[in-house]
């Protein structure tokens, strides 16, 4: 039936690439574990006054932290910046101004820009405070995941 032809075995060709290339494929890796943590963030933001306790109880609100967070943002937002990639990287979970993939013929198939498009502006305020999101749920599991217990770190390690 064909089927054969159809099917790839994405994890060879995930090893494939390793061998011929191990330090792009680290940097590739390291490039989409970034990119879902800002968005991770993103779409945490509805949620974040109900955290916001938990953040401040672990210390992420700790001058020190809070000014390590802000350096490193600031530093990732400037690299976005100067290689285009401010916010919303793919298209595909969301693109300026709305979620999920263009699909009128004449954005996605022509690329004409007859969208609204929200300013240069709110996209770096977006990706900022969703970085700093990201950065804080990242130290609320690192903080929590040592008062679990075994039971409850086996399902946390199921879950990741």
């Amino acid at each position: 039936m064909g089927i054969e032809k159809a099917y790839v075995a994405v994890t060879q060709l995930f090893y494939d690439y390793f061998l011929k290339n191990p330090f792009s494929f680290i940097v590739e890796v390291f490039k989409k574990i970034v990119k879902t943590i800002i968005y991770v963030g993103f779409f945490f933001l509805p949620i974040l006054p109900y955290i916001f306790k938990k953040i401040r109880s672990i210390g992420g609100l700790n001058r020190k932290v809070l000014f390590l967070i802000l350096v490193f943002k600031i530093v990732l937002l400037v690299f976005l910046h100067f290689i285009g990639k401010i916010f919303l990287f793919g298209g595909n979970i969301m693109y300026n101004f709305g979620l999920g993939p263009k699909l009128l013929k004449d954005t996605c198939t022509l690329g004409l820009e007859n969208t609204t498009r929200l300013p240069l502006w709110a996209m770096c305020f977006f990706g900022f405070i969703s970085q700093v999101v990201g950065c804080w749920l990242i130290l609320i599991v690192c903080k929590t995941f040592h008062s679990l217990s075994d039971l409850q770190k086996s399902f946390f390690q199921f879950l990741f």
